[in-house]
């Protein structure tokens, strides 16, 4: 794919897409077998926030 992309100067965003892609198929695959994002991260912590919000009064 990358070598039909190359060469068209339409297509650099599909290229820059592809770079980007190749650089994080690892996390991506990751992500698709685990399930997990970084959003429940966050909510646990805005969790813990409140809780020590709440118990310094």
């Amino acid at each position: 794919m990358r070598k039909a992309v190359t060469d068209q100067p339409l297509l650099k965003k599909m290229e820059k897409a592809l770079t980007t892609l190749a650089r994080h198929t690892e996390q991506i695959a990751r992500h698709w077998v685990s399930g997990l994002t970084n959003a429940r991260l966050e909510g646990m912590n805005g969790l813990f926030q409140a809780a020590r919000s709440h118990a310094r009064g």
